[in-house]
């Protein structure tokens, strides 16, 4: 039996940051970063996305989108367009969307990517990628702590 992954994103209008799930759903693990070069950050994710789906032939059950609030829980300009990203894609991919809240992944992922000794320029390409999985790791554990 094949089993389904979940994938996480963390939305940038520059980068989108991906990460997937193992087939059991316990453990995620980074993916490439998606750089926008100025294009519509849906079209972008869309692309790759089913590129992804016919040459690895991965089945995904579920994308979760990081949804960057305030720490006040209040919705900020990235937000909305995080949101508006949302929007878009559920018109171009029929796997259900979910946003989770992402406070701090961003922070998180740079403070471990600094005690791994990597530079600046290093850190700033690979933060995307380690707060998405970050995320998706969350969204597991929680959705597992819940069943």
């Amino acid at each position: 039996m094949v089993r389904k992954r979940i994938m996480s994103v963390d939305f940038g209008h520059a980068r989108i940051g991906l990460a997937l799930s193992d087939e059991s759903q316990i453990i995620a693990s980074p993916l490439e970063n998606l750089l926008t070069h100025g294009k519509n950050p849906a079209d972008v994710f869309a692309t790759f996305f089913e590129k992804l789906i016919h040459e690895k032939g991965y089945i995904i059950e579920r994308i979760v989108v990081g949804l960057p609030l305030l720490m006040s829980g209040k919705d900020s300009s990235i937000t909305t367009d995080a949101r508006k990203f949302v929007d878009e894609l559920r018109l171009k991919i029929s796997v259900p969307i979910e946003l989770f809240d992402e406070r701090l992944t961003s922070v998180q992922a740079d403070r471990l990517l600094m005690l791994a000794d990597y530079t600046r320029k290093r850190r700033a390409s690979l933060v995307d990628r380690v707060s998405a999985t970050l995320l998706l790791q969350s969204w597991l554990d929680k959705r597992k702590s819940a069943i």
